[in-house]
């Protein structure tokens, strides 16, 4: 006895792609053991990238007992196992971020430490199959952040990117290209 499956038919959500066009966000990048030849300078650049996005307090008045941001970045990464394909969309999202807002936004002194937070969980989300949880972040964040303040950064982040997380090969590699100069990570990509 035959069994017949209906046919499902795929509906694109207005200012969504197709499904038939995702391609491998991975693919772009050559993921071996050469691939990152200095993980510290990726975390440095990382941070650098999430510190310019908007212009932010530069003294601490609210929270003493936080790092600075490049220690916070190489602390989150390791401690949350990031991948680099995470970390790179988490870049892209920040810099997506970054043209969104005016030119007179205005952040407080950990606005930087949020956008990457949030930008993290946002990639894990539309990578991975088992993404970083909230409440995962919160417990690993040492108490600098609760789970309140993670669920908020998350939102209020992916509301000002609208919502469009969809990211592919080629917007990676136009990231990659478009700072080949300032990534000294050793970050290569086949055909360079």
């Amino acid at each position: 006895m035959a069994v017949s499956v209906p046919e499902y038919t795929y509906y694109t959500l207005p200012g969504t792609r197709p499904i038939h066009n995702i391609v491998d966000v991975k693919s772009p990048l050559k993921l071996s053991k050469a691939l990152l030849r200095d993980p510290d300078a990726l975390m440095s650049f990382a941070a650098f990238k999430v510190e310019v996005a908007l212009q932010c307090e530069k003294v601490n008045t609210h929270r003493p007992d936080l790092p600075s941001l490049e220690a916070f970045v190489k602390l989150m990464t390791i401690r949350t196992k990031l991948s680099l394909p995470t970390i790179i969309v988490s870049l892209i999202y920040v810099g997506r971020l970054h043209k969104s807002l005016p030119p007179s936004a205005r952040g407080d002194f950990e606005t930087p430490y949020k956008i990457f937070l949030a930008a993290v969980l946002a990639a894990s989300k539309f990578l991975d199959d088992r993404p970083i949880e909230n409440c995962k972040m919160a417990s690993l964040c040492d108490g600098y952040f609760t789970l309140f303040e993670i669920n908020e950064m998350e939102r209020c982040f992916l509301s000002l990117l609208n919502y469009e997380l969809y990211v592919d090969s080629e917007d990676v590699r136009v990231f990659l290209n478009e700072n080949r100069n300032l990534l000294q990570a050793g970050l290569y990509q086949e055909g360079w």
